[in-house]
């Protein structure tokens, strides 16, 4: 099928150990488009739409990953959920 809106989508960040944080899932209704940042320290949470470059806080904390290794296969695990 064809999923063209943000809120189809879950999106996480792996690991090289395998940790899996969650960046953000069913977010924004039918916005197709985004252009945004994440960052644990962010004041806001995700916004809609979100195109303005800006950072906000992911759903996960990315801070779930301090003391890993940064050498090795990190992974962004994309996953339609509609």
């Amino acid at each position: 099928g064809n999923h063209d809106k943000l809120n189809d989508l879950r999106v996480s960040l792996v690991s090289p150990s395998g940790t899996e944080v969650l960046l953000f899932e069913n977010i924004c209704g039918n916005v197709s488009t985004f252009n945004f940042g994440l960052n644990d320290e962010a004041p806001f949470d995700i916004a809609c739409p979100p195109l303005n470059g800006f950072s906000y806080k992911p759903q996960g904390a990315l801070s779930a990953f301090v003391g890993e290794n940064t050498i090795g296969d990190w992974t962004l695990k994309v996953e339609v959920i509609d």
